[in-house]
């Protein structure tokens, strides 16, 4: 089972923090689990549109990239900002096999696999609030 989780903290008083993190599902050599990744991503998307929290954060492994042919990354952007892209400002730069995720030259485990993007962290603020990302 695969799904979200969240939790509520107060980093200050009055400012609420809703944290949400995920993992959803991930494809194999002969399927597809694009339906679910979907699914999970509404399910995700309505959670941070209902949260009335100063600052929402989402972070987690989506299994799919903004190249992809479905919804599941768009489905996000609409309620949040994805905060690689912020800082990289171009999808090229971003999307580069150093910044990948997965199949990065230097990571160990899926070296040999084609460098794609599939961690990512989103944030969301309200009102007056800001939230600055930089990447190192």
């Amino acid at each position: 089972q695969k799904g979200a989780g969240r939790v509520r903290i107060e980093l200050s008083r009055g400012f609420i923090s809703d944290i949400f993190v995920t993992h959803t599902c991930a494809s194999g050599s002969t399927y597809t689990n694009e339906y679910y990744r979907q699914n999970q991503a509404e399910q995700i998307s309505e959670r941070v549109k209902q949260s009335d929290a100063d600052f929402v954060i989402v972070g987690g492994d989506l299994n799919t990239d903004p190249t992809d042919k479905e919804a599941t990354y768009n489905e996000l952007e609409k309620v949040l900002v994805n905060c690689f892209q912020e800082s990289f400002v171009t999808l090229a730069k971003w999307l580069s096999p150093i910044k990948a995720t997965y199949g990065n030259p230097n990571n160990s485990y899926s070296y040999k696999y084609g460098p794609v993007v599939y961690d990512y962290i989103w944030h969301r603020a309200t009102g007056k609030n800001r939230i600055l990302t930089t990447f190192l």
